[in-house]
């Protein structure tokens, strides 16, 4: 997946078409993601965010919703597995906020995973099942399941760990929903730092608590 991303990310750039580019930087950086590379990830949904910025709308709607709703979840999910838990709410909130703003259900789906990733890793769990129920109310309303593993699973672990464990059961929902993804993953941020050797910073973060 990385070769073909960053293959595309040649031919956007020799091409100078800054459509392409940007989603081809976020393709890589949720690429680069899942293999666990979570800082060479920030960077390139970092690179995306900059060019929508600086030459495009960041209404841009491609791949079902707003690619930059979309680049700013995945980045908060990637700093707040790095620990970066401060700028991991920022980009989390302004995915969270344009999708809001355009009224984009999927979107905001999408951007719920990311922004609550931050506040499971602070262990702000009300304000993650806040986030997550959001994101969770919308997907019921649009159908598209692709973001329920991920919204899911998480809203389950926070409810958990609020001590709310009756809540947590989502199986009628994900009957309804279609299942969960097969990323979902138990719902918590790993926490684990970066493939390479990248690891969180020492008092950032009580990895033994999560």
């Amino acid at each position: 997946a990385i070769k073909r991303a960053e293959a595309a990310l040649g031919i956007a750039q020799e091409l100078d078409d800054t459509d392409l580019i940007v989603l081809a930087h976020y393709r890589l950086a949720t690429a680069l993601h899942h293999l666990g590379n979570y800082r060479a990830a920030t960077i390139s949904a970092d690179k995306a965010r900059e060019l929508v910025d600086t030459k495009m709308d960041r209404r841009l709607f491609r791949f079902g919703g707003l690619v930059y709703s979309f680049c700013c979840s995945f980045q908060a999910w990637g700093l707040a597995e790095l620990g970066e838990l401060r700028r991991a709410e920022a980009a989390g909130r302004l995915g969270m906020e344009l999708a809001e703003q355009a009224k984009h259900g999927y979107s905001i789906s999408v951007a719920s995973f990311g922004l609550a990733t931050g506040y499971l890793a602070s262990e702000q769990w009300d304000a993650a099942i806040a986030v997550l129920g959001r994101g969770l109310e919308q997907m019921e309303l649009h159908g598209v399941n692709a973001a329920f593993g991920w919204v899911g699973a998480r809203l389950a672990y926070a409810f958990a760990a609020a001590g709310r464990v009756e809540q947590g059961d989502l199986g009628d929902l994900e009957a309804q929903v279609g299942g969960v993804g097969a990323a979902a993953g138990d719902g918590r941020p790993h926490l684990d730092g970066e493939a390479g050797g990248g690891q969180l910073s020492a008092g950032e973060v009580d990895r033994d608590r999560h």
